[in-house]
């Protein structure tokens, strides 16, 4: 019996990602010549760039498995979890995303974002004219296309070439990469490790794109609250970066470390992943044939 290759390697990885972005561009170009020539606005509505994403990142795993030879049962497991487990996991996204708040926080303090790039990401979070699609766009969409991507293929892959936690850090460093925005790198890179744990603690893609779906309806939400906190969701229009409360950091704090160890109780150490080995070709094939 011959070893099956490990697929995807880092660097396959990479290129998949490249592809992803190619994709991308290529097709938001038609929208981007409908905006230029008769002065429409497709390419900021929530709609359209969730089609792009649809397109490109499928587009790039559909690549992958193809040149992998990777089974899509294989890639994409999705084993349920209960309702106890989604309920420690909001309660850890939840104290997580006030953490990576105040990361995001002190990385503009140290780098200001431009006022351009903060308008634009503003109005996809939280389109007025669009509501339902950002909110697909982000909880939906994202979570669909990003998760079987970063966790199905590239972690799968990983998980069976380096050691855990490389692979673990490999595969947030791409997912933060894709977002292609410096001022959201931490935090996603932050995000993504928890969600290559998450996948690493349960071998299963529904966590995933359950926790992926918590941390961007966050985003979107976050302005809704009945409740201003300075530094979460109220932030100085064009003033100086102002950090949270001391005791909501500690409430995320908390929230995070007691969601972790509840997780951890209540999944068991994980097991090495394995593939079958295959079968070596008959031996009159391996000859030429008889």
């Amino acid at each position: 019996m011959r070893e099956r290759i490990h697929y995807p390697g880092f660097w396959h990885a990479v290129l998949l990602c490249v592809v992803v972005i190619v994709l991308q561009f290529v097709a938001a170009i038609p929208f981007a010549l409908l905006d230029f020539i008769w002065g429409f606005k497709s390419i900021q509505n929530p709609l359209i760039l969730g089609a792009v994403n649809l397109v490109s990142i499928w587009g790039a795993i559909w690549f992958g498995l193809q040149l992998g030879k990777v089974p899509a049962a294989e890639a994409f497991p999705l084993k349920g979890v209960s309702l106890r487990f989604v309920a420690v996991m909001v309660m850890c996204f939840a104290g997580t995303f006030i953490l990576l708040s105040e990361v995001d926080n002190a990385f503009r303090m140290i780098l200001p974002q431009p006022q351009w790039l903060q308008e634009l990401f503003e109005q996809i979070i939280s389109s007025a004219d669009h509501p339902v699609g950002a909110f697909l766009l982000l909880a939906v969409v994202a979570p669909l296309t990003e998760e079987p991507l970063c966790r199905g293929l590239f972690l799968r892959g990983f998980l069976r070439r380096y050691s855990t936690g490389g692979a673990i850090a490999l595969s947030a460093l791409l997912f933060a990469l894709l977002h292609m925005n410096p001022w959201q790198f931490l935090s996603a890179l932050g995000g993504g490790a928890l969600l290559g744990w998450l996948f690493v603690r349960t071998r299963s893609l529904v966590p995933c794109i359950m926790g992926h779906a918590l941390f961007n309806s966050a985003a979107f939400s976050t302005s809704y609250l009945p409740f201003q906190i300075v530094g979460f969701n109220t932030v100085p229009n064009g003033g100086p970066v102002q950090f949270q409360p001391l005791w909501f950091d500690a409430l995320g704090f908390g929230l995070t470390i007691t969601g972790l160890l509840l997780l951890i109780r209540m999944t068991p150490n994980p097991s090495p992943l394995e593939l079958p080995p295959v079968e070596p070709p008959p031996i009159a094939d391996v000859a030429g044939g008889s």
